[in-house]
């Protein structure tokens, strides 16, 4: 890593300022930091270097989008911007400034994470990565943290912006770069016509990879089986309703018996008098384990509800949806009542 490197302040036109090689953020809208610079002009300097007689940023590059966007900017060149100018500094060097000046500034997001890794691998051998600059960028010093996250550089545009606006999380951006990029976009288009949350968003890109494995078919081939691309441009129905209907499809992909076992659940469930209790599958029978809920407001209905369950118990329902149980169709897995 560099140490104290020589610098000096000047005022830089915009139109001698290349962006160079060395950026980590992803290019898209920061409306904060818009605003921030149009009501109090740039704080902070770009950092740079001479590069052929003109200027090759090192760090700022959201920062000179910005500027480099304003209309005055963009008609007259001599527009002129505060910069830091850092001499004599190596390729690699002026990379770590670019990444340690962002991790200490704001902490770095998991597009940029991704990017500075990458580019550091391109200077120094993957274990220095791990053990030295990782814990320095507050990155667990981890094979499996370095693989994820350098992964994430394979996702399309429009993944990276939702990842970084945190409307697409982590755990299903981590699947979708197993995908290709038309099926990141066909991916992306669903979340957008769906307005599917996080847990949703997760779910879905899980099963889509797992089913596709299971199949051994891509990611595209599932979704053109569950019809996906015909449920969201379905206008009758509401967001919620294709949300549900292509988690239906999903799962009955996943497990073809899905709609053969609701069936015989909600069969068994009406021979169960249930009125003191509530008592539903684990989603999509992931598991055999039923989930039973209740309330209690005195010592009577806590009697009521130990009826219930004893009467659970006995019932036919149990004895096939939950594992173990002698005569019931069973999994190997242990089963389990549990009570939100």
């Amino acid at each position: 890593m560099y140490k104290n490197p020589d610098y000096e302040y000047e005022l830089i036109p915009v139109s001698e300022i290349n962006a160079g090689n060395g950026r980590i953020s992803h290019k898209c809208a920061y409306p904060a930091l818009g605003a921030s610079i149009e009501a109090n002009g740039l704080i902070t300097p770009l950092i740079v270097c001479r590069s052929g007689g003109r200027f090759e940023i090192i760090s700022g590059f959201k920062r000179f989008d910005i500027i480099a966007k304003n209309t005055q900017a963009q008609t007259d060149g001599s527009v002129k911007i505060k910069c830091l100018v850092v001499k004599d500094l190596a390729p690699a060097d002026r990379l770590w400034l670019n990444i340690s000046e962002n991790a200490a500034s704001r902490g770095l997001n998991p597009v940029e994470e991704g990017e500075a890794l990458k580019k550091l691998s391109a200077f120094y051998d993957k274990t220095v990565v791990i053990e030295k600059y990782m814990p320095a960028m507050s990155m667990q010093k981890s094979e499996y943290v370095y693989n994820r996250s350098a992964s994430l550089c394979a996702l399309i545009g429009d993944a990276k912006t939702s990842l970084v606006n945190g409307k697409l999380p982590l755990q299903a951006a981590a699947e979708l770069v197993k995908f290709s990029s038309d099926e990141q976009r066909a991916f992306m288009d669903m979340a957008a016509a769906t307005g599917m949350g996080a847990n949703l968003l997760n779910e879905t890109a899980r099963l889509l990879f797992e089913t596709a494995m299971q199949y051994g078919k891509t990611a595209g081939e599932i979704m053109a089986m569950a019809s996906i691309a015909s449920i969201i441009e379905d206008a009758k129905m509401t967001s919620n309703q294709k949300t549900e209907t292509i988690r239906v499809k999903l799962h009955a992909l996943k497990r073809p018996m899905y709609e053969t076992a609701m069936a015989r659940f909600r069969e068994l469930a009406g021979e169960f008098e249930a009125r003191r209790i509530s008592v539903n599958p684990f989603a999509y029978f992931e598991k055999d384990e039923l989930s039973v809920k209740f309330s209690i407001t005195s010592a009577e209905d806590l009697s009521a509800r130990i009826d219930a369950l004893e009467r659970l118990k006995k019932s036919r329902l149990a004895e096939e949806f939950l594992s173990g149980r002698q005569g019931g169709k069973t999994t190997g897995r242990k089963g389990k009542t549990s009570n939100d």
